[in-house]
């Protein structure tokens, strides 16, 4: 688990980076797409938006099966090979549909893209609608089961 938490530390650190963006600038855009996800997602009542973001177990699941696949899924899609032939910043990236092809030419391009591939709503093809009821499952179970250990530690 140790070498999985480093291994993602070092992909934010290096997505960073090429975005030119601090870790807190990445931090705040995780924040931002948890609720994006919770809204236009999982379609959160009002209830689930005010308690699901105060638990641990809605972040985590978040961050590990959302947020760091769709990262994997944008390194990915970076042509590394043409960055090596052109002395000057460039890139290509393939779109979220995996079929089309994209010139990015500076950093605020390719910031704007990252930004499309993490946008959470229902049209994006990264994020695996199938798996929605098994997470939802999980956790709110592991938010009742918080919500239980808080009631009976106070008792």
């Amino acid at each position: 688990m140790e070498l999985y938490k480093h291994h993602e530390q070092q992909q934010r650190s290096e997505l960073c980076q090429w975005l030119g963006i601090s870790e807190d600038d990445m931090s705040q855009r995780i924040f931002e797409s948890g609720y994006e996800y919770l809204q236009n997602v999982l379609r959160t009542d009002d209830y689930g938006m005010e308690q699901l973001p105060a638990t641990k177990a809605f972040w985590n699941m978040f961050i590990v099966e959302v947020w760091n696949k769709i990262d994997r899924a944008f390194l990915d899609a970076i042509d590394h090979t043409y960055m090596q032939q052109y002395p000057t910043w460039f890139c290509v990236l393939k779109e979220r549909d995996g079929e089309h092809l994209i010139a990015i030419y500076n950093q605020k391009q390719l910031r704007k893209h990252y930004d499309w591939y993490h946008r959470c709503d229902q049209r994006n093809p990264l994020i695996n609608k199938t798996d929605f009821s098994a997470q939802q499952h999980h956790l709110l179970r592991s938010i009742l089961e918080e919500y239980h250990k808080n009631q009976n530690q106070y008792a």
